[in-house]
Parts: structure tokens; sequence; C-alpha cells
């Protein structure tokens, strides 16, 4: 088995060669920016070395903010969304379809403008247009975990300018999920996925036990929002929807009305989102019970997870371009969520082995995609295979390692 010291000598030699290289024309898939133009940065954690973090550091950033660069190529003003012509399922994120992408979209934006936009392009300009064109779907959505994921936006938002509306927004988002959402069905807590009622699962739940510690460790006078996510993670524990092996189970199907079948899909997003909201409750209630069972949730999720292609979801018969197009980001969600967790864990092995599979990820990406603007689902294969996948959503996926890595420098 690689050491963890190997990896880490990997991913630096790696970052080294990439901060050496002269890359190739501006293309869809060369980045055409010297890496000389780094950011001035010191690491408040890290774990590549003594003598290499600040260089890690840089790169890190260079590589994340040039990401940004060309999601930003694809942002559209006039509806504050994105779109990406060369979607690999195009009905799911041109023409403003895919409304929890641009969430997601929206969030890495405002992390940009809050660790990596000294010294780049200012996109300041834009978070307030995103936020006036999506803020009434924000509180009406179809989908209650679409909501939550702009709600997540609207707290970066608000970490990254310190405008109160961008909080108060993501309050209206939690405060419209518990009251169009509240189900008693599948056991008294928690909420549905959708406003039809079909389901009652683990992402639409795990996002509100996350929003709504976020706000709560922001500003929660009465305790609202500590006790919307204490009494969601309660309904959650206790719902069956955590399986004995440790993984996180999808849904429950609900038929007229009725708690129905157990749905036990297992995917990376469902394993990841539950991690940062249970470090949100350690840090709010300093009750180490949350932190231990999101160790335990980690562990198993890289086991089932993590193969030598690197972390993916399930695809099937060995053609990534099969899965469905949600699926290019569950992993990306995971990975930003493990490095909130290794950020923040009472385990130090725990800490050395979430630190380990993200270095391994980044070194699986460095080698195969080092030098491109738009990264393949796939890390461990070169973004221009005709065996991988590549859009807009596989491309923040990659965008959500970055910062995964960057949150165990504390960003």
């Amino acid at each position: 088995m690689i050491s963890l010291k190997s990896i880490i000598l990997l991913c630096c030699f790696s970052l080294f060669l990439v901060s050496c290289s002269i890359l190739g024309p501006n293309s869809r898939f060369h980045e055409g920016k010297s890496p000389s133009n780094f950011l001035s940065s010191t690491p408040k954690n890290s774990f590549f070395g003594q003598n290499l973090p600040n260089d890690t550091v840089k790169i890190l950033l260079y590589k994340f903010a040039n990401g940004i660069d060309f999601l930003m190529t694809l942002y559209q003003n006039e509806t504050g969304s994105w779109s990406d012509p060369g979607c690999v399922k195009p009905e799911s994120c041109i023409n403003g379809a895919g409304f929890w992408f641009w969430g997601n979209a929206a969030h890495l934006l405002a992390d940009y403008q809050k660790f990596a936009s000294e010294g780049r392009q200012d996109y300041s300009w834009a978070l307030d247009i995103i936020y006036e064109k999506n803020k009434v779907e924000m509180v009406t959505a179809d989908s209650f975990d679409d909501e939550a994921w702009w709600g997540l936006a609207m707290i970066h938002f608000y970490q990254a300018t310190n405008n109160v509306t961008y909080l108060n927004q993501a309050k209206s988002i939690v405060d419209d999920m518990v009251t169009r959402g509240k189900q008693t069905v599948c056991g008294d807590g928690g909420i549905y996925w959708d406003e039809a009622h079909t389901q009652v699962g683990s992402i639409a739940n795990e996002l509100l036990i996350s929003l709504s510690s976020k706000v709560a460790l922001i500003d929660d006078p009465d305790g609202t929002y500590k006790n919307i996510a204490i009494n969601a993670w309660a309904w959650f524990l206790n719902s069956d929807l955590l399986a004995s092996n440790g993984l996180v189970l999808d849904h429950y199907a609900v038929t007229d009305g009725k708690c129905g079948e157990l749905i036990d899909w297992t995917f990376t997003y469902n394993s990841g989102v539950i991690l940062s909201g249970l470090v949100d409750l350690y840090q709010l209630t300093k009750d180490e019970s949350y932190l231990d069972r999101a160790n335990v949730l980690a562990l198993t999720a890289i086991k089932r997870f993590t193969s030598e292609r690197g972390i993916n979801d399930d695809y099937p018969q060995g053609n990534p371009k099969a899965i469905a197009e949600d699926a290019f980001l569950f992993k990306g969600v995971f990975v930003e969520n493990l490095g909130y967790l290794a950020l923040h864990t009472n385990n130090n092995t725990v800490r050395l082995e979430l630190q380990a599979i993200l270095a391994t990820q980044l070194g699986l990406v460095l080698n195969s995609q080092g030098s491109v603007s738009e990264y393949g689902y796939v890390w461990s294969l070169d973004a221009a295979s005709s065996n991988n996948a590549v859009d807009v959503i596989t491309h923040m996926t990659t965008l959500y390692l970055f910062e995964g890595l960057l949150h165990l420098y504390g960003y």
C-alpha cells in the first residue's frame, strides 16, 4: 500500500511540475496562462511538508482561480445562470436547466471572491445579479434540495460580502423547507424531498441539517436554526437511512400518502453533505459524538467509492457518460466535505486518512489533466479521452476537489 508520505511527495512533485510548465494555447482543454502570477498566502494548516506548503497553497489557489475563469466563460448574465453547449447530456445544463447545478456554481464563485480573487479577475459584480435572477425560485422550487443548494450558496455569498441580504435569504430558504417540506409519514420529523411528496430521503434532510446549522453559527439569537438542525439530525439518525454498515441510503418512496419502500441506492454526495452538517453541529454544541459519527461515515464512504480510478459513483459498463448528469457533481460535493471534516475532526488518524485520499485524487488530476482548462469526470483519465466525460458539471467537481484541499489550510 502506498504510504501517506509517498502520496504527499508525489502531489508536491506534480504541483512543482505544473508550476514550472509552459501551458499550451488557450482552448477548451488548455489554460493558456502562466502560473507566475501566484497569490501571496500563508497557510493556516498544512500537510504537504514543512518546506513546501506556501507554494502548494499558491498553486492550489491558482488552479482554483483558473477553473473559475473557465466557469465564467459559460455564465449568462441575462439569466444569472450558466449554460454549457458542450454538456454531455444537453437537456441537463443548457438554457437554465439544472437549477441545483447553478447553486453550486454560485457557491464556488462566492468562494473565489472570498479567498482566491486577489490579483485576478473580479467577478463580484455577478453576485447580486445571480441573487436577483434566482431569488424567487430559491424559495419556491419543486424540490427542497434544490432550494438548499442555493441556501448554501447564499451563506457563501454572505461570507464573501458581509451583505446581510444573502444571510436573510438563507434563513428564508430554511424557513420554507421546514414549512412546505414538513413530513410525518416516515416518522415524525424531517422533510419531504419534493413539493409533490413523492420521497422522503437523505439529501434534502442532510442539506437541511447543514444549512440550518451554518445559519445558526452566524446569527441565531433565539436558537431557532440550531434547534432545526438538531431535530433534523435526531430524525435522520433514527430513520434507517443510515445503514448498519455506515453507508447512507437514498430515500423512502411515498405512495398514496404512505411511507413505502426504502430505496437503498448509495451515492457519494449523500455520504458527503452530512459531514459538514455534523461538523457544524459539533461547533454549535461541542458534543463530540457528532464528529465521531462523521468520522465513521467518511471512512466507510471512502472504502465504498474509491478504486484505482479514483473516487467515483457507480457507472454502468465502464462508461462514465452513461450515468445521470446529476452524478457528475456528486463526488465533487463529497470531496469538498471531506476536506471540511479533515480540518475539524477530533481524530488525527482520520485526519491523516482524509488528507491522504484527497492528496491521491489531486495527484490523479494533475498527472492526467494537469494542463487542461476544463476538467473531466474521471480524474485518472485525460480530459480529452473518448472514455471520459467533460462538461461544466465535471469541471465544477474538480473545483470542489481543489476547495476541499484548501479547507485543510483553513479556507
